[in-house]
């Protein structure tokens, strides 16, 4: 009687043993994942950090864009107005030369009809 006893005492001081490596790999495995939150986590954290810096930065830009919004606006008109004026400038120039060229045409032929006869 006393080999089957041995069997079962052998067996139980094995499966004893798995047991005791199941929960030591187990609680190393619940380390191992408790690290690897906390390094998420810190992640996250320096993420949202980020997120938070960029959304003043944009605000700032958004801002700055609104006060000089007025001034460009400003400055395509007066653009718009200079682009008009040479515009005005040479087309009233080209008419002077018009006109210029329509009187002395006008004179030649008032010369030649009435003064050289």
């Amino acid at each position: 009687m006393g080999m089957p006893e041995e069997d079962i005492g052998r067996s139980l001081g094995k499966l004893e043993g798995a047991l005791r490596g199941f929960q030591e790999n187990w609680a190393e495995q619940d380390r191992r994942a408790a690290e690897g939150r906390r390094i998420l986590y810190g992640k996250f954290e320096e993420l949202q950090t980020g997120f938070i810096g960029i959304t003043h930065q944009v605000a700032g830009v958004v801002r700055d864009v609104a006060e000089m919004k007025p001034a460009v606006t400003d400055w395509v008109r007066t653009k718009d107005k200079a682009i008009g004026a040479t515009t005005a400038a040479s087309i009233l120039g080209k008419m002077s030369y018009l006109v210029a060229g329509s009187v002395i045409a006008l004179a030649v032929w008032l010369v030649d009809h009435f003064v050289v006869k």
